[in-house]
């Protein structure tokens, strides 16, 4: 996978994780406020940590640091999916 793609791939995926948020603030009354700006925090730290590290790509091993950010994406974006499902 390119750079370019896993850079929308991570825009994307926090676009609806955010997306997520918002609709549960919306409709869900007995929700805190609180708790769904903390879970916005997070999200939007997850995309800046992930941007920062694709900027930084280690040239000899490639391979492995792409399996390893695509692994580790998927784990954050499942424990905050998790989170957000949690206060629904």
């Amino acid at each position: 996978m390119k750079r370019r793609e896993l850079k929308k791939n991570i825009k994307f995926m926090t676009n609806e994780l955010l997306s997520e948020c918002l609709w549960l603030k919306l409709t869900q009354t007995g929700v805190s406020d609180d708790d769904i700006n903390n879970v916005i925090d997070s999200i939007c730290m997850m995309h800046d940590e992930f941007v920062s590290r694709l900027s930084h790509v280690d040239s000899t091993q490639t391979r492995l640091f792409f399996r390893k950010m695509k692994k580790d994406l998927m784990s954050q974006a499942n424990d905050i999916v998790a989170q957000i499902s949690s206060m629904a």
